[in-house]
């Protein structure tokens, strides 16, 4: 079934790397598109989280719950093809599908994964778990993945958050050649997450839309933060989504 192997390859993508091993996450349904894909999470034994945009989201939480542990997939396996904002991009496939693999230079974990075929797509971003309790301000810079949904486009860039853990705030600046994603939202360090509902996406040819972003925070005293992010149309099915991933 697509949807199984979509959403098993989603969870391997993000497993740590290093190869062998099995892997077995609890998957939950969040958003919910009028086109019926929409955005899930996934959290592993380990502490390893994600966020996804997928087709199909309710088949694909359910198929992903009932499928059980699954073979790890050793990143490294894949060459790289690019390096961008202190990432490398990996290219491969996987049972029929085409994937690419923004990793941390140095690290050997997937931090952004994109998988598509002929015919649907998805986008998933996932970190290790939060160790210790971040506190201050600190500055994160990393990559930004965006993509008009139903078509091929789709390019990269570059993103800057700016986190005050103390306020429970941030701040997010993207951009790519012809994109922008800039807006502020709210920090939860008890859970590790970073939300917003009210960002603003802007694309040269098709203007400025409202957009909502979903992340987490993970590694040693909130060394990373990863998110995802889709426009808000009034039909509920979104126009844009991507993902983004930095470090501090």
């Amino acid at each position: 079934m697509y949807r199984f192997a979509l959403v098993s390859c989603l969870g391997l993508s993000l497993s740590a790397c290093g190869g062998g091993g099995t892997s077995s996450y609890s998957f939950k349904t969040l958003t919910i598109f009028t086109d019926s894909a929409g955005v899930a999470s996934g959290t592993r034994s380990d502490g390893t989280r994600l966020y996804y945009i997928a087709p199909n989201i309710v088949a694909d939480v359910a198929a992903s719950n009932a499928a059980g542990p699954a073979d790890q997939l050793d990143i490294s396996s894949f060459p790289i093809v690019s390096r961008e904002q202190g990432y490398n991009l990996r290219q491969g496939a996987i049972d029929g599908m085409n994937v690419v693999i923004a990793e941390k230079v140095g690290t050997e974990k997937a931090s952004i994964a994109y998988l598509y075929n002929n015919y649907q797509d998805a986008l998933a971003v996932g970190t290790s778990s939060l160790v210790g309790n971040p506190s201050g301000s600190h500055t994160y810079s990393g990559l930004y993945a965006v993509g008009q949904r139903g078509t091929g486009w789709a390019e990269t860039g570059s993103v800057t958050l700016q986190a005050n853990f103390n306020s429970g705030t941030f701040s997010i600046d993207a951009t790519s050649d012809d994109t922008s994603l800039r807006g502020s939202g709210y920090v939860e360090v008890s859970s590790g997450q970073v939300s917003g509902s009210n960002l603003v996406f802007t694309d040269v040819d098709y203007g400025s839309y409202a957009a909502t972003t979903m992340g987490l925070i993970g590694g040693e005293s909130g060394s990373e933060i990863v998110g995802i992010w889709y426009t808000n149309e009034s039909d509920g099915d979104p126009d844009f989504a991507g993902g983004y991933a930095a470090t501090r």
